[in-house]
């Protein structure tokens, strides 16, 4: 008997410039691969750990061969994005000014050369599917800096915005998979209770299984079973695997943000848009350009 699993992981909660990025991955296994998934399937996969061990802002190579990976029909950057949203991309930029939007959707650079990486990434998909395990699907929620701030406007922390992007997706992969869902989550912050700070589940009838530190564990009608573990990323291999796409995609985007000033002046440091010395100068560095082309601040930095 198969299951339908799904594993949910976010990136970029804290940095200072760039999205926010909630990323899921949907697939179907047998009885023995589901148990092996949520055992010790992350760590056997040679390609397939923590994002912050296996991709950095300066090596994004095996984050972007897992992406292109899951969707081979991509042939650029801006295509691979586009399938793996969630929302369309009039959608995302519902909110640009138009003014602004060649500072984040302007098109990508090209691929990398990955040829090395690709194979021993196809030898880990050939390995999971030889354990039972079918990758169905994966989608992004993208949350740019104006849609944060809007957030916040309404009251909503980071960490609000985070669960509730989570709750979308699950929602739709549950429409995609057809049936209920079996979820492990990235713990949100440190919280314990969620059902309180639910969103597009709220009202669904839920019971607690589980809630601590930890892990929070609980059965949602209609949905399925959504667990919320400690560092799943790195014990859970559908949640590496949604660490590792979601990596790609912020890099993907922030590296638009750094390509639209460093081509208008390229003595700028390439920021990761993080909270560190690089980032700082950037900010200070495009100041002027920014003022000149009246970029609002909430589409640029964080709140």
């Amino acid at each position: 008997m198969s299951a339908l699993l799904v594993g949910v992981d976010e990136n970029g909660l804290g940095p200072r410039l760039g999205p926010l990025l909630v990323t899921a991955v949907l697939a179907r296994a047998s009885e023995q691969g589901a148990r092996w998934l949520r055992s010790e399937g992350a760590g056997a996969m040679e390609q397939l750990d923590d994002s912050k061990k296996l991709a950095s802002f300066h090596h994004p190579e095996v984050a972007e061969a897992w992406a292109r990976a899951l969707f081979p029909q991509a042939t650029s950057p801006d295509a691979l994005l586009d399938h793996l949203s969630l929302l369309p991309r009039s959608e995302l930029r519902a909110f640009c000014p138009a003014h602004v939007e060649p500072q984040c959707w302007a098109p990508a650079s090209p691929f990398l050369p990955l040829a090395r990486v690709h194979d021993r990434v196809q030898k880990d998909l050939d390995s999971l599917r030889q354990r039972g395990v079918e990758i169905l699907a994966v989608r992004s929620m993208i949350l740019c800096s104006e849609r944060l701030h809007r957030e916040r406007d309404a009251g909503r922390s980071l960490l609000t915005a985070d669960l509730h992007a989570m709750e979308r997706l699950l929602l739709a992969l549950r429409d995609e998979a057809g049936g209920e869902i079996d979820a492990v989550c990235g713990k949100v912050g440190a919280l314990d209770r969620y059902l309180p700070r639910l969103g597009p589940l709220a009202g669904v009838p839920a019971a607690v299984e589980v809630e601590g530190k930890a892990m929070s564990r609980y059965r949602l009608a209609g949905l399925g079973t959504v667990a919320f573990v400690r560092d799943a990323d790195g014990s859970d291999l559908l949640v590496a695997l949604a660490s590792l796409v979601g990596k790609y995609l912020r890099e993907l985007l922030m590296g638009k943000i750094a390509a639209h000033y460093l081509q208008a002046d390229p003595t700028l440091p390439r920021p990761s848009g993080y909270r560190d010395p690089v980032t700082a100068r950037f900010v200070e560095g495009t100041a002027e350009r920014r003022r000149l082309e009246q970029v609002p601040p909430r589409c640029f930095e964080r709140p």
